[in-house]
């Protein structure tokens, strides 16, 4: 079966960025911005459309699909609700910034004698003032490119949310998908070790065999039972651990898990690299990071020059219609640069170089994970070709001569039952082998930061 993993191709494309100049201008940030809302609102659509065409719940029915589970997670996991009102915070903050200070106003009653004396030098008059800071030229703006840099920093988590919420989908329901298929197997062979019990019990009534065999056959019988036991224990926690990221409670039920396995893909190290540094959302989480210090180190030198006040004054003289008017600039004067301001250039310098290099340590942990999981999909394939091409075929073919040869009272107990019991192992290992190999899969597209499905689909293109 052939799926999508809703949420991930697209959210992947939300801002897509290269390996150039980390630190962009506000123009290309409102691009990416816009880019962003417009993925996201067409996620929230198709989200929409399928709730549209769904009339009950996908995930009370019968059949569990995977993108109906990563579409429904996506759609109820409050983490990833709280990462959107983050954004929206962050971006009033961004707005915020860029306003000047509130003016100060001042009514002031002044040169009101202690006494009564007539011919005090002192005239009681009432003043009002009105004062306005200006910063220097370009330091609002700049305030406004430091705040969008965390904007963008928290749209990066939002994505990694996204990818780690679909990641943990994926993991859980190939999770449950071997589990049934572990119970199937166990329901098969039980009915394969019932039938040898009966052989058993038939043979030693004629005398042709041992009742110690049929004991064998019927504690092998029990060892499945108490396996059955551990596969539903397993399965409760399981649906438990999806009921979780659903947000739903621990005990509600849901469907039983389809065959969700992708086609084998050629996949090569060198291009998912260069995909991941454009892609994964640390690695932009990061760069926003890098790019908020280099703000912060030019907003730091342009501290080196005055902000300015203007102020207006009015005069009025008590008990008179006297009145006058009066205006004044001022500015602050940086006198400390040496030992403040430049420190904070130095600052700011300090943590971007410390970003620097949690980049390049970010981007070498993927380089090894990538290589890793390739290594790890690669075994799994092989083993999965093996066991259906090899192993199982043989030992059905060799489980298949042992029961005609026991039934005819020519075969071995115990070689049957070795038999059977390397059959069921091999059975689980086969889907454990195909869950696992899922399980990477997902793991890769995570590391990346996008859906393999994009990757074949730029290749045919």
């Amino acid at each position: 079966m052939k799926f999508v993993g809703i949420g991930q191709s697209l959210t992947a494309r939300l801002r897509s960025k290269g390996e150039g100049p980390i630190r962009m201008d506000r123009a290309n940030g409102d691009k990416d911005k816009n880019r962003f809302l417009k993925s996201l609102g067409y996620v929230l659509f198709i989200f929409s459309f399928s709730s549209f065409l769904i009339t009950e719940d996908c995930l009370d029915q019968s059949k569990l699909e995977l993108p109906n589970l990563i579409s429904e997670v996506l759609k109820r996991n409050p983490d990833l609700a709280a990462t959107e009102e983050r954004i929206r915070a962050a971006e009033f903050f961004e707005k915020r910034v860029q306003i000047l200070d509130d003016p100060f106003f001042r009514i002031m009653r002044h040169a009101q004698p202690f006494d009564s004396k007539k011919n005090s030098i002192f005239i009681p008059k009432t003043r009002f003032e009105l004062m306005q800071e200006f910063p220097f030229p370009g330091k609002l703006s700049l305030k406004g490119r430091i705040a969008h840099q965390q904007v963008l920093f928290h749209e990066s988590e939002q994505l990694s949310t996204i990818q780690e919420l679909i990641l943990i989908s994926k993991k859980l329901y190939f999770q449950l998908y071997f589990n049934q298929a572990a119970l199937e197997i166990n329901e098969v062979n039980r009915k394969i070790v019932s039938e040898l019990v009966k052989e058993a019990l038939s043979l030693y009534r004629t005398g042709e065999d041992g009742f110690s065999e049929a004991v064998k056959a019927q504690v092998e019988l029990q060892i499945l039972d108490d396996e059955k036991l551990k596969l539903n224990a397993a399965k409760d926690r399981i649906l438990s651990m999806i009921n979780a990221i659903l947000n739903r409670p621990s005990y509600d039920p849901l469907g039983t898990p389809q065959d969700a396995f992708t086609l084998p893909i050629s996949l090569c190290s060198e291009e998912l690299e260069y995909i991941a540094f454009q892609h994964n959302p640390e690695l932009q989480g990061i760069e926003a990071k890098i790019g908020e210090q280099n703000y912060r180190k030019d907003l730091a030198k342009r501290e080196y020059f005055p902000d300015f006040t203007v102020s207006s004054r009015f005069d009025h003289r008590i008990a008179s219609d006297d009145t006058a008017w009066g205006v004044a600039v001022g500015i602050n004067v940086p006198i400390w640069i040496p030992w403040k301001q430049r420190r904070a250039v130095q600052e700011a310098r300090a943590l971007a170089q410390s970003h620097f290099d949690e980049l390049a340590n970010w981007k070498s942990m993927i380089r090894g994970k990538i290589r890793e999981i390739l290594s790890e999909i690669f075994f799994l394939e092989e083993r999965i070709l093996l066991l259906k091409t090899g192993i199982l075929p043989k030992t059905i073919e060799s489980l298949e001569s042992g029961k005609s040869e026991y039934r005819t009272g020519r075969g071995d107990f115990i070689t049957l039952l070795d038999t059977i019991r390397q059959y069921y192992e091999y059975q689980l290992e086969y889907e454990n082998a195909r869950a696992q190999r899922e399980v990477f899969l997902a793991e890769l597209e995570r590391t990346i930061g996008i859906y393999l499905e994009e990757i074949k689909c730029a290749s045919l293109n």
